[in-house]
């Protein structure tokens, strides 16, 4: 179900206090992701609580994910990377945890180097900060 699979709430524009008339839910209906639940927007939307829709999709995104055995891993690097970079790290991380893995690849340049990767609540840290560190704590010992 291609609807499941994008989660994009960038064409709303969701506030504290969000109230959409009933006349916009065109608009809405017209997000990918929800197309396939227009009732629990139209409800959400009703009841001026279109606030709570982004919470509600990461709460749904996690069990689905959870239940399709897919984690998902923010991977921090110093440098750009590419594709095949990219596909080897994934490869590398499925291995480990024996899941799925789908991976959003960022770019922080406040790091000298290296990668960093949090997958739930796990953190690898192999950038050159992090090793300095650990060198550093292992030569005070």
């Amino acid at each position: 179900v291609q609807a499941e699979r994008d989660l994009d709430l960038s064409a709303l524009r969701i506030g504290a206090d969000a109230r959409v008339p009933v006349e916009r839910l065109r608009e809405v209906d017209a997000i990918p992701r929800l197309a396939a639940r227009p009732h629990l927007v139209r409800v959400l939307a009703e009841n001026g609580r279109l606030d709570v829709l982004q919470e509600i999709c990461s709460h749904y995104e996690a069990l689905k994910n959870e239940r399709e055995g897919v984690v998902e891993a923010e991977v921090i690097s110093a440098f750009e990377m590419n594709e095949t970079q990219v596909a080897d790290l994934v490869a590398r991380l499925e291995k480990k945890t024996g899941r799925r893995v789908k991976a959003r690849v960022s770019v922080d340049q406040n790091l000298i180097g290296g990668v960093k990767v949090v997958l739930g609540d796990k953190v690898i840290d192999g950038t050159a900060r992090a090793q300095l560190g650990a060198l550093e704590a292992a030569l005070k010992a």
